[in-house]
């Protein structure tokens, strides 16, 4: 079958595709930049590309006229504007004045669950409105109703992770009592699929969820208890929704609109009430302990197939978007500012490096402080799956050293936070930077090559006295004293162990084998200053070769 995919770069959009794909359809998708399209797919003789916006009729004069089934996944959910409901309502209009003029027999749509008509949050009445827009296409609908999706990348899963991983403790609001019934992404992939040219389906809303009927509070301790967490959560009722979107934006990685639709659409409970999606499509669902521990498998495997950061929203960005970012050099994004200083560079570096510790911080430090007792505490943002790693690159590190390829040795380090993301953190970039993040500390602190230093006694006949002690001083050693034993005299001295490695044969040949000695170990002395030099020159020089 041909199908039209819109959101084809959003969440649901991009695992859905492939899906498409194995099972046999041709896929027309509708993109406002091609470039931001999935290149594993852009090559495929089954996957055309429509460059259009649904906020723009003109552009839809594209879509291919033969289309049997559509999917509508457009939503504003995350944007800044206060008239998101009217874009919404456009961009729908626009759909259906467009498949209208095509042969499409089916218009499958993914909106939320709406358990009462009163008190909606703006988001749920827009996605209500654009049902009903849907519905007065030529076309059959199926709409699909959701509440929360859990998969490694949702929005709904990060905030979860975000919150279960980062508090220990939490002051929450009332609406974490509210019930709500989680559905894992395989299951929504599976249930979009199952509807698909289903007559019994045509024309009919369904709502879908997962086994298991939660509260938002019961939904965190759930997720501590899969992650092995520790976490007490206590609710009160002084948190206004402005205050809760600002709690979640500052705390989770989700930007201040998406928090503040989610934390406005979380006072509706939204458990399944309109059954008979489960006569139509058979499958197994997945709890909501499952689901997160599925998602944690896909992220350990660094194979997150869509976030819901990857769409961008027709109100908020230009389509031009991709044109002003420059491609990153060697790995980074700069971001670079100026400002005239009347230090000279190696203080204003100095200062740099030691911000934060016992200099403190510009502002706030008494929060500083805090974050740092509690990470020592509980930890910090790194997954308890990664410290191994990180021990790893630490001790790897110390081995190489940073002087010469000399090993690091009696030095403590300690893990005051790092950060953390979904695709690109792995067991490697976590010992990477575990390694970076030493050495650049180590080097910082100005390290110094040091050398075991060895008791020695010789005993030799008094003839050879001189002979002894001028060898001894010429390998850097140090002549603590001597005594007379029997007819032979024993010179106490320390000298470097890098020195006296062949003493033996050296001690033969200037007593004529008369002279007899002994070594153990005494303490570290800084290498100096010269030696250490010629030493890190030699190495450097044998890293260019």
């Amino acid at each position: 079958m041909k199908i039209l995919l819109t959101g084809v770069t959003g969440y649901i959009g991009k695992r859905l595709l492939p899906f498409l794909l194995k099972n046999g359809h041709e896929v027309v998708c509708i993109v406002r930049d091609t470039r931001r399209f999935n290149d594993n797919f852009a090559h495929n003789e089954k996957v055309h590309l429509v460059k259009a916006d649904l906020l723009d009729e003109s552009t839809l004069i594209n879509i291919p006229k033969d289309i049997d089934i559509a999917y509508y996944f457009v939503h504003s959910m995350g944007s800044s504007n206060s008239d998101f409901s009217d874009l919404e309502a456009k961009a729908a209009n626009n759909f259906v004045t467009a498949i209208n003029t095509t042969k499409v027999s089916q218009v499958i749509y993914l909106s939320g669950i709406i358990n009462k008509k009163e008190n909606l949050s703006e988001h749920l009445k827009s996605r209500l409105n654009v049902e009903k827009i849907l519905q007065n296409a030529n076309a059959n609908f199926t709409i699909l109703r959701a509440a929360i999706i859990i998969g490694s990348g949702s929005a709904s899963f990060e905030i979860i992770r975000d919150l279960g991983e980062k508090l220990p403790i939490m002051i929450t609001p009332k609406w974490l009592k509210t019930k709500c019934q989680p559905i894992a992404i395989k299951n929504v992939i599976e249930y979009l699929l199952g509807v698909i040219d289903k007559k019994e389906a045509f024309n009919k809303i369904f709502d879908i969820g997962g086994p298991d009927i939660l509260t938002y509070k019961e939904m965190l301790l759930e997720y501590a208890k899969v992650r092995n967490l520790r976490r007490l959560i206590i609710t009160v009722p002084v948190l206004t929704p402005r205050l809760s979107s600002y709690w979640l934006y500052f705390v989770t990685s989700t930007n201040f609109s998406l928090a503040r639709s989610l934390v406005n659409s979380m006072k509706n409970e939204v458990v399944c009430n309109i059954f008979g999606i489960e006569n139509i499509v058979d499958t197994k669902l997945i709890g909501y302990s499952e689901a997160i521990e599925r998602a944690f498998k896909v992220i350990d495997s660094n194979q997150v197939p869509s976030s819901w950061i990857d769409a961008t929203n027709s109100a908020t960005l230009q389509n031009d978007l991709i044109d002003k970012i420059e491609v990153p050099k060697f790995g980074c994004l700069v971001d670079e500012r100026k400002i005239k200083l009347n230090n000279n560079f190696e203080s204003t570096l100095q200062n740099i490096w030691e911000i934060g510790g016992e200099n403190g911080w510009y502002f706030w430090n008494w929060a500083w402080s805090l974050r740092g007792f509690v990470d020592k505490i509980f930890g910090g943002a790194i997954p308890k799956n990664y410290v191994p790693s990180v021990e790893k690159g630490v001790v790897g590190a110390m081995a190489e050293g940073v002087i010469a390829g000399y090993p690091l040795t009696d030095i403590r380090v300690t893990v005051f936070d790092g950060s953390y993301h979904e695709v690109d953190s792995s067991d490697m970039a976590f010992k990477i930077a575990a390694a970076m993040a030493l050495r650049k500390g180590v080097t910082s602190a100005k390290p110094c090559v040091i050398e075991p230093i060895m008791n020695v006694e010789v005993a030799v006949p008094e003839e050879y006295l001189g002979s002894i002690m001028g060898d001894l001083n010429s390998r850097r050693g140090r002549v603590l004293g001597m005594d007379k034993v029997g007819k032979k005299n024993l010179v106490k001295a320390q000298v470097p162990a890098g020195e006296i490695s062949n003493y033996a044969i050296d001690l033969r040949s200037i007593t004529r084998g008369y002279g007899k000695f002994s070594v153990s170990f005494s303490h570290y002395e800084e290498l100096p200053q010269n030696i250490a030099q010629t030493l890190i020159e030699k190495h450097q020089k044998s890293g260019q070769e």
